[in-house]
C-alpha cells in the first residue's frame, strides 16, 4: 500500500497505481508505476481484473486494470536492516505513519519507544508539523540521506 500524493483522497492508503503513458503498453505502464511507487521491479505479474463502472470516479470515466504480483519475501526481511521502507513513504511523514508502514510489512505490532529508538538514525527531524483532527500537531520527518550513504551499497535498499 502507498499513501496517495494527489487528489482524490490525498493522504489515504491505496494500492499502487497510475496512468499508462500514451506511448507505452499496459504492462510497461504497470511495471513503471510499481517501480516509481514501491521501488519493486523484475517480479512476476499477472492481470487479475478490470473495473469499468461508468461513475466509479467522480472526476471522469476511468477504466482500471488490476494486476497481482509475487515478490520475494526478502522484501520483508530487508525492512529490518535497510532503508527499503522509505521508498513507500512520501518525502515528509510522521513517525506514526512510518511505524504503521513497518507494522503492515512486518505483520506485527511494534512498541512505539523501541521503534523510535531503532529508527532514529534513519530519519531527520524537520521544523514542519502535520495537523490532523483534535490531536496536537505531529512533527514531520524525512529520510536521512547521510545514514543511507554510510551503508554498504548492497544494504541500502534505496
Amino acid at each position: 500500500m502507498v499513501k496517495r500524493k494527489d487528489h482524490l483522497f490525498i493522504g489515504h492508503w491505496a494500492l499502487p497505481g497510475g496512468f499508462v503513458g500514451i506511448d507505452e503498453s499496459l504492462e510497461e505502464g504497470v511495471r513503471r508505476e510499481l517501480k516509481e511507487e514501491t521501488n519493486v521491479e523484475n517480479i512476476y505479474m499477472e492481470q487479475l481484473y478490470t473495473w469499468e463502472d461508468v461513475d466509479r470516479d467522480p472526476r471522469m470515466r476511468k477504466i482500471s486494470v488490476s494486476y497481482m504480483a509475487l515478490i520475494d519475501s526478502s522484501l520483508v526481511n530487508k525492512a529490518e536492516y535497510t532503508s527499503i521502507v522509505f521508498n513507500l513513504m512520501p518525502p515528509l511523514f510522521t513517525l506514526s505513519e512510518l511505524q504503521q508502514v513497518y507494522e503492515v510489512i512486518l505483520g506485527k505490532k511494534l512498541f512505539k519507544a523501541n521503534f523510535r529508538r531503532k529508527i532514529s538514525p534513519m530519519v531527520e527531524e524537520t521544523d514542519l508539523y502535520k495537523k490532523e483532527g483534535q490531536h496536537r500537531p505531529a512533527k514531520l520527518y524525512k529520510f536521512n540521506l547521510n545514514w543511507a550513504r554510510s551503508l554498504p551499497s548492497s544494504r541500502s535498499g534505496r
